[in-house]
């Protein structure tokens, strides 16, 4: 895998540290003095094993590739081809709802490792924003955007938001299946809900786990999502003149600015009308 930067970088806490060591010491890396902000530093020819304090591993130089599959190996990281599915906007009042679904290859999976990425909820801004771009441009995916209009209209005839997400998880990983001809490799999904059963006929597995950004085609699709419902936020507060916060505290001020400016019905179609918060706000502008 050509890489443009010579460099890789994992995520790799200090308290490992006795493995970094270890590696080094097997490979004949010497040790360097860390510099700052630098928890260690090892050196072999022009090829450096830099861990910083934040729990960056940084492999860099000549034959760094070499050293970063050794590394993987030594450390004995499973690389497994496999689906993953997540979503943006669940628990927020204004946006959309946005599912993806991905495909990860082995050679995506180690891709995706040497990059340095992280599931959304550790990667913000311009940061999150490039990130999901370059996965845009690198991975297999699908995304089901609801509006906040479609979304409603979904809610009212689903009558349960469980449903609807069963609904959308399925749809964009069914829309993925027609791209990607990989039939054996598991599907996972960031559970949100107990004892929910997937209809995907073409996928041997569905496994549902909380916490399961820790599969890496899991956090890309967290990553793709979470871009999408921010850049919806974005366009839209500057087409308003307000900006629409994501979250569902702190909302109720926004709410009353648009419905000032542009009336209840526009802040209906920016809104999850089902939300407690949106009855609270409607109530208060009716009486």
């Amino acid at each position: 895998m050509y890489n443009h930067f010579m460099s890789y970088t994992l995520l790799f806490s200090t308290d490992n540290h006795a493995k970094l060591e270890e590696f080094s010491e097997k490979n004949c890396f010497d040790r360097e003095t860390p510099g700052q902000y630098q928890f260690s530093s090892f050196k072999k020819g022009s090829c450096r094993l830099v861990l910083y304090d934040s729990g960056k591993l940084v492999i860099q130089g000549k034959q760094c590739e070499h050293y970063y599959n050794e590394l993987l190996d030594f450390l004995d990281e499973k690389v497994y081809s496999h689906y993953g599915s997540d979503e943006a906007g669940k628990g927020d009042l204004f946006g959309p709802l946005v599912i993806c679904a991905v495909y990860m290859s082995e050679k995506d999976f180690k891709t995706f490792r040497s990059l340095g990425f992280q599931e959304s909820k550790n990667t913000k801004g311009e940061k999150l924003k490039k990130q999901a771009k370059l996965l845009k441009e690198t991975l297999s995916y699908e995304t089901v955007f609801i509006t906040p209009k479609k979304y409603n209209e979904l809610y009212l005839k689903f009558n349960n938001l469980n449903k609807l997400m069963r609904w959308a998880h399925t749809t964009a990983l069914k829309n993925l299946l027609t791209k990607v001809n990989d039939k054996n490799s598991p599907v996972y999904i960031d559970q949100f809900a107990k004892n929910m059963r997937f209809d995907i006929t073409d996928i041997n597995e569905v496994i549902q786990e909380t916490k399961a950004e820790k599969h890496p085609a899991v956090a890309a699709a967290s990553l793709i999502c979470k871009s999408e419902f921010i850049l919806w936020l974005e366009k839209k507060s500057k087409e308003l003149g307000i900006k629409l916060p994501a979250g569902a505290s702190n909302v109720k001020g926004v709410a009353f600015q648009i419905v000032e400016k542009y009336g209840v019905d526009t802040l209906k179609d920016l809104t999850k009308n089902h939300f407690k918060t949106y009855g609270e706000i409607i109530n208060k502008c009716r009486g």
